[in-house]
């Protein structure tokens, strides 16, 4: 089943090849999905994802795992200009302090691989969301800047101080190393 916010993929988004076998399904609205999708969005959010499954599909030719249920062009707008905004039950509080101090392991490793002063490396939080690994390394004296998808959510970056870049813009500016979390998983949506 889909709707006009989903679609199911019909070939790999790696090697196009049609043949592929589901590996794991849950309604999106059951357990442990819909556990998920409680701690993100607010009810009116979740009830987009109503008749949907959660299909992983493995690839028969590559051996790629997808997900085979995506949004669609007017879904992702809505996902990252609506939903992650109005319908977001997640909030900054709710994070843990173990993700902050994940996040400056993270970014204190960067040094490691450069000869140079911490405020002579300048590093790109691609898809920052929120910003908040953009926010450590920025607070750890990196030259810090972030992008993502969304115009609210550079707006609400920029708003905070960061420094951030949209999308069409980053091939004017080189980086010495690019962070990107929950990205990839979203790479090939349009396959």
């Amino acid at each position: 089943m889909t709707n006009q916010y989903f679609r199911a993929r019909t070939q790999c988004p790696a090697c196009k090849h049609t043949a592929g076998s589901v590996v794991y399904e849950r309604k999106f609205l059951q357990e442990p999905v819909i556990r998920f999708l409680e701690l993100k969005f607010r009810p009116e959010v979740i009830g987009h994802f109503e008749g949907l499954s959660y299909r992983l599909t493995k690839c028969k030719n590559c051996g790629l795992i997808y997900q085979q249920q995506v949004l669609t062009d007017e879904g992702l707008a809505l996902l990252y200009n609506k939903w992650l905004f109005e319908g977001d039950s997640e909030t900054i509080e709710r994070s843990e302090m173990k993700d902050f101090i994940r996040y400056g392991q993270e970014v204190l490793k960067i040094r490691k691989f450069f000869r140079k002063p911490v405020n002579d490396i300048k590093v790109l939080d691609y898809g920052m969301g929120r910003g908040k690994w953009c926010s450590v390394a920025h607070a750890l004296g990196y030259q810090a800047v972030g992008t993502d998808l969304s115009d609210q959510l550079l707006e609400n970056s920029r708003n905070l101080g960061f420094t951030v870049l949209p999308l069409h813009e980053l091939g004017d500016h080189r980086f010495d190393f690019i962070n990107t979390e929950q990205v990839f998983e979203h790479l090939g949506w349009r396959c």
